[in-house]
């Protein structure tokens, strides 16, 4: 048993681990899963903001946003909407305390999107595809939601539409986005055209998350172009 605050990576006045991710070489292996520990160094699962799962329970349509997969990164794209619960920054460790997973499965939520990086990281190594990302939110999800103490074979029985019901992606970006391979598992692709800085444009991606709210999501990997579809404001 170690003493509280023992651990050698929780000594000190700097009790975060901090890193560049624009710097240095790949990671040596593949990350498989991110939890929370407490000064003795054992994992714990902690409760959530209630407010976080009161924004879940009353919003249409979650967002998980561009950003840092694993670790919280400071440069992100930020979208904000009335109707959406946006998960900005690190995706994962926001989805792994007790109660996330639970709400999100039993909320009114409509439409559950993952807005996809336009290029892979230092943390995805070993990532080949937007599958692997998928992926990764699922596990997270299993993990609070047996941190919520939900029967294990309920957990593992979980689809992974019921986290992630459509990717949008940018057309042409480096990470594979294996569309057939999503849509078996009842998730749908949404390509759209990058800006002139190769990244989201805020009308265009509008466009493509209204459409989806719009029920037009189904199809819509096969059009040139969303540019067209006109900005509906409420």
């Amino acid at each position: 048993m170690r003493l509280p605050g023992s651990l050698a990576s929780l000594n000190g006045t700097m009790r975060n681990i901090l890193f560049s991710k624009e710097e240095g070489d790949s990671l040596p292996g593949k990350i498989e899963r991110i939890f929370y520990i407490n000064p003795y160094g054992n994992e714990v699962h902690p409760m959530p903001n209630p407010r976080v799962l009161d924004a879940l329970k009353a919003a249409d349509v979650l967002i998980y946003s561009i950003g840092s997969l694993f670790t919280r990164y400071s440069s992100g794209f930020d979208l904000l909407s009335p109707i959406s619960y946006d998960l900005t920054g690190s995706i994962i460790p926001c989805l792994i305390p007790k109660g996330i997973a639970k709400t999100i499965i039993s909320s009114n939520l409509k439409h559950k999107i993952l807005l996809l990086n336009n290029a892979h990281d230092r943390e995805t190594t070993g990532f080949r595809s937007a599958t692997d990302y998928v992926s990764a939110i699922v596990t997270a999800c299993q993990d609070s939601l047996r941190a919520s103490y939900i029967p294990l074979q309920a957990t593992e029985t979980t689809t992974w539409s019921q986290f992630v019901t459509h990717v949008v992606y940018l057309r042409e970006c480096p990470v594979h986005v294996d569309v057939a391979e999503l849509k078996k598992s009842g998730i749908e692709c949404v390509g759209v055209w990058a800006g002139r800085e190769g990244v989201f444009e805020a009308d265009v991606l509008e466009r493509g998350l209204g459409g989806i709210c719009a029920g037009r999501g189904g199809g819509l990997q096969r059009r040139a172009t969303v540019h067209n579809w006109p900005i509906v404001k409420e």
